[in-house]
């Protein structure tokens, strides 16, 4: 990932060596985490490009009957998509 001290530069005080530590150590993180980000980024495309195909298939006219419907219905059923949950609701599981 990366080097401290190697070469000619060294930190040779207690002061040095812990900043070289706890730098190396933030650095680090802020690398991954930058790194995980970009990596979501085709993800959050796709996530995108899906709700807007739902919503441009149902545009305007999906009212609560009808979102119910596809989120409970026979279909979802047979494929077993949800389980019931103790409080009377459905939870989709995938």
């Amino acid at each position: 990932l990366t080097t401290v001290g190697y070469g000619d530069i060294v930190p040779e005080s207690v002061e040095g060596k812990m900043f070289a530590t706890v730098y190396v150590l933030v650095a680090g993180t802020v690398l991954l985490h930058n790194m995980s980000m970009i990596s979501m980024i085709p993800l959050e495309l796709r996530k995108r490009r899906i709700e807007r195909a739902v919503l441009t298939q149902f545009g305007d006219q999906l009212d609560d009957a009808a979102l119910r419907e596809l989120a409970t219905g026979p279909l979802v059923k047979r494929l077993q998509l949800s389980v019931n949950r103790p409080d009377g609701l459905d939870e989709c599981t995938r």
